[in-house]
């Protein structure tokens, strides 16, 4: 075996011992790591459980009267707060929209909605309706799709995107970002248990 070989074998085994080790780290790792969540998640778990057995005990100390006032009253306030910090959350949400509104990308967005509503809309012509922020694309948006009959700026703000009619059928194609964040909002309540 010559030099060449023996180097090659080396290297080869070097690699293959570098390998292993590797595998042996990512293995400690992610064991480590499922250790330390359920060490938490345990942590918390028993933290929830203490405080919720010393607000049993607490509550059935006092006046069914008084308990139920004290419910209501965090209920309302629990509401409140839940209200706010939606209205926070989606606040912060059509802000970003609304700068995103004035990127160039913005102006593929509008012409990917419109090729869209040819899908939609095959076979007739259509009525767009678009936001007060969106009166400069005016032009751009009529170029891109000769079934336009009529476009309008919506006397509400619908924050950007486009509402679109057909003039045949009455149905209505709404991308506005006003309609997809309200719909984004029921999801978020819907899947973060917010609803009630």
């Amino acid at each position: 075996m010559n030099v060449e070989e023996k180097l090659k074998k080396l290297s080869e085994a070097t690699m293959k011992q570098v390998d292993e080790e590797c595998e042996q780290i990512k293995k400690n790792y992610e064991e480590k790591k499922d250790k330390l969540v359920n060490e938490a998640e345990l942590e918390l778990l028993t933290s929830v459980y203490s405080n919720i057995q010393r607000e049993k005990q607490k509550a059935s100390k006092e006046k069914n009267s008084h308990v139920l006032a004290v419910d209501t009253e965090n209920k309302q306030k629990y509401t409140v707060l839940r209200s706010k910090l939606i209205d926070e959350i989606f606040d912060t949400v059509s802000e970003k929209v609304r700068e995103y509104t004035k990127t160039e990308e913005y102006k593929n967005h509008l012409t990917g909605i419109l090729k869209d509503a040819e899908y939609v809309f095959p076979d007739e012509d259509i009525e767009v309706v678009c936001d007060k922020s969106d009166k400069q694309y005016a032009d751009f948006i009529k170029m891109q799709n000769g079934r336009i009959v009529s476009l309008e700026i919506s006397p509400e703000d619908i924050i950007g995107g486009l509402i679109i009619k057909g003039t045949k059928t009455k149905k209505i194609y709404d991308s506005s970002f006003k309609a997809v964040l309200a719909e984004e909002r029921r999801n978020f309540l819907k899947n973060n248990k917010f609803g009630n």
